[in-house]
């Protein structure tokens, strides 16, 4: 589970004695946990999965989860920030750290050209025609499930759009929050792209295809 001020997993902001976690700093500096950020909260309980009941879920933040067959998951978050922007920034991204070898992988890019790529995607609120390019990796062809979560915690007007760029079908998150797919290891990692408007071209997703030879599910 991943969290960065107030975004993403906010289980994660808890951290009990003896569990471990990681800080990734772009300065030399030294870090220290003191006595005013002590908290009862989620006392006895390691979490590595899930939101806490303890806090609400934080306002345009969309998770992405993804399983394998045999139960094991990955999980991207990609928020809406009035003071985001699309390159990497310290104070509201958090890179991509892959974990076991035969758990999926999932995460989106904030520089498809320089394939950087994040767990926690803080972005401006989009404009119709961009796109969050999303990265898929497993090391075992086969059946797989993904499943938006958080979409109610958005403007009940905004949409959004799922393209699959190996099948070619695209999915109105809205009415479809979970979508299953077949992965080949020969696919590309770029495998998906997100969406906000149907007649946006995709362009910033690395497409060329019509917009209207797409089936929406």
């Amino acid at each position: 589970i991943s969290w960065i001020k107030g975004n993403a997993d906010n289980a994660a902001r808890y951290i009990q004695l003896g569990e471990a976690f990681f800080v990734h700093t772009n300065a030399a500096l030294s870090f220290t946990l003191g006595d005013d950020v002590k908290s009862v909260k989620g006392m006895r309980t390691l979490y590595k999965k899930g939101v806490s009941s303890l806090d609400s879920w934080p306002a345009n933040s969309l998770s992405v989860k993804v399983y394998a067959e045999d139960g094991k998951w990955d999980q991207t978050y990609i928020n809406f920030r009035e003071t985001a922007a699309w390159e990497f920034e310290w104070n509201m991204d958090v890179r991509k750290l892959f974990g076991a070898a035969d758990v999926p992988q999932i995460f989106s890019y904030v520089n498809l050209d320089e394939a950087k790529k994040v767990a926690i995607n803080g972005i401006p609120f989009p404009q119709a025609d961009e796109v969050v390019p999303i990265g898929f990796r497993a090391n075992a062809p086969g059946n797989y499930q993904m499943e938006f979560e958080g979409i109610d915690s958005f403007n009940s007007q905004q949409p959004f759009y799922l393209l699959d760029r190996v099948n070619g079908k695209a999915y109105d998150m809205r009415t479809n929050s979970v979508i299953n797919f077949y992965y080949s290891t020969s696919d590309p990692e770029h495998r998906f792209s997100l969406f906000f408007d149907y007649t946006t071209d995709v362009k910033k997703g690395g497409l060329a295809e019509n917009k209207k030879k797409w089936n929406v599910y």
